[in-house]
Order: structure tokens, then sequence, then C-alpha cells
């Protein structure tokens, strides 16, 4: 799994994908968007893989690594993880299908300077789909304050 700057993951995850050692993966199809400060988070009940990299849980043997590494951003085995959205289809075109998570995967962090898109003005939200974000979901998904957590790592290094 690939996991970027501006998401964080559910704390479920490493424990579901050893409970299914013979999968092949899955698909967030179901997710969360927030931005940072806010006090509510906002439920993505489908397509969420379509916006957010953080999405595609895989087995290792079924990603298309090169034996010599490479970076070379939109070509070569790196398009595979720019072009998330279509991981899902190109594994169920080589019969490798991956399921959809049976919970809400991660969390989509907006308007972090991480983004590659300016998604925060892409990305609507809907008041039906608004909820207090509360100390179980921060807990699960790591939210904090990122301000705060930096001044006690500064703190810390005294």
């Amino acid at each position: 799994m690939t996991v970027d700057a501006d998401d964080c993951v559910s704390e479920k995850l490493a424990k579901f994908v050893q409970q299914h050692p013979d999968s092949n993966g899955w698909f967030i199809n179901k997710g969360y968007k927030y931005q940072e400060g806010n006090d509510y988070i906002y439920i993505k009940r489908s397509n969420f893989y379509k916006m957010c990299g953080t999405c595609n849980i895989i087995r290792y043997d079924l990603n298309d690594l090169p034996e010599t590494a490479e970076y070379n951003r939109g070509y070569g085995y790196y398009k595979y993880y720019i072009d998330h959205a279509k991981v899902r289809d190109i594994l169920k075109n080589k019969g490798k299908s991956i399921k959809s998570l049976p919970f809400p995967g991660a969390v989509y962090i907006l308007a972090t300077g991480e983004n590659l898109f300016n998604n925060s003005k892409r990305l609507r939200f809907s008041i039906f789909n608004r909820k207090l974000l509360n100390q179980s979901l921060r807990d699960e998904f790591g939210l904090y304050k990122l301000q705060q957590s930096k001044e006690i790592y500064q703190l810390s290094e005294l």
C-alpha cells in the first residue's frame, strides 16, 4: 500500500490484512475527507479510491515493480500508482481482482500543501456527510493537530 503525506490510514488495516493472507488485496471505496483544524470530518461513501492515492492494498507480488528502482513521474512502474483509480480494473483484467475494503480505511487531508492538485477547492462537502470529529476517529486515524505535534517534537529535542 502506498501512503502519501496528506493521508492517514485506519489502525484496523494491519490486523484485517493479517487475517486474510490469501487475498489479492482491497481498494478503499469508503473513506473520509478532512481539513486540518476543522471540528468536522466528512464521509466519502463511495469512489474514495478515485480521489485519493492512498486507496489500494495489494499483495506484494501483484505490484508491477522493476528489478532496479526508477523514479520517472508519469512513466514506468510509477504510473501504476499515479493512476490509482485504474488499479482495480487493471488487476481484474489480469484475473487478480481486489475487493472493496469493508470499512472506511483512510482519511484524505485537504489543504496541507502536499496535495497534488488544489483539492480543497475541487472537492465539495455535503452537510449530510458531515459528522463531528470525535476522539474515537482521532485515535483510529491518528488525527491530531499538526501544530501541537510540531511543538511536542521541538520540546523533546531540548
